[in-house]
């Protein structure tokens, strides 16, 4: 399996290849988690290769925990969850269905509208409709279950998709047991750690989430741990402060070319 390919930034992919770096079957894991390049049907033949090839592997849920768990048992029940959450989207329950756009979270002047739709077909013909095609992966839909009784469970669903909407990923709110919840968000709250062809200052760009805009400065450098990644503050055009949570989307941003310099556009006073 190429894992490289899970990544979703081209330019950190290319050097990962370039310098034959090593991921375990863990971090493998999560950069097929992470990719926003791949269906769930790819994840989970993705998720069942590193089944059948790797050898035992066992990890700490979260960083206090004290028992291990084995690698193969999480896989598993990470892939039934994810399987009964799309399930419960497919089926015929009363629902509530909008979507949101990643891009509208930088302009929090004109706060993004929410349309409501009663199918996931629905919301999909709407995206169509009224966003431009470059921006359909960009986008979210929000699955609300309708309340009908007062003791029932609210719970939203989440799921995002590539351009020919097909889903690559998914998150919910109030859905799960205490359990069950525990599994499906370690992949959350992980960081793994990924080397990186950035320097300070270069121009980046988070490719789902800001489109072509690049970022214009690195505060500070690139910081690497025991627990992984941890990235410092980017500075938007803007001077607003962006926090990049997902840098494995960081690519270069395009260059600009710039303009020659000609004496004669030069205002002179005489």
């Amino acid at each position: 399996m190429d894992i490289y390919k899970f990544i979703n930034s081209k330019d950190i992919e290319k050097h990962c290849r370039d310098i034959g770096f090593n991921f375990n079957p863990l971090e493998s894991a999560f950069l097929i988690w992470q990719s926003r390049n791949h269906t769930i049907k790819e994840k989970h033949a993705a998720y069942n290769h590193i089944l059948n090839q790797s050898a035992e592997f066992e990890f700490l849920l979260r960083e206090w925990d004290y028992k291990k768990i084995n690698m193969r048992d999480f896989l598993r029940n990470y892939m039934r969850i994810e399987d009964g959450l799309l399930s419960s989207i497919e089926e015929n329950r009363p629902a509530a269905v909008t979507y949101i756009k990643s891009l509208d979270d930088i302009d929090s002047q004109y706060p993004y509208q929410e349309k409501l739709y009663l199918s996931k077909a629905v919301c999909f013909s709407a995206i169509k409709e009224f966003e431009p095609k470059c921006n359909w992966n960009k986008c979210k839909l929000i699955y609300r279950s309708l309340i009908s009784d007062i003791n029932a469970k609210a719970n939203s669903i989440s799921i995002y998709f590539d351009e020919g909407f097909n889903t690559v990923f998914v998150t919910e709110t109030a859905q799960l047991s205490a359990n069950d919840s525990k599994i499906f968000h370690t992949f959350d709250e992980m960081q793994i750690k990924v080397p990186l062809p950035f320097e300070d200052y270069d121009n980046l760009i988070e490719k789902y989430r800001y489109g072509a805009t690049s970022f214009e400065y690195v505060a500070d450098e690139f910081q690497f741990s025991d627990k992984g990644m941890g990235l410092s503050r980017w500075v938007y055009p803007f001077d607003e402060e962006i926090y990049v949570r997902n840098y494995l989307n960081l690519e270069y941003a395009p260059k600009i070319p710039q303009k020659e310099y000609d004496p004669d556009d030069e205002d002179v006073p005489f």
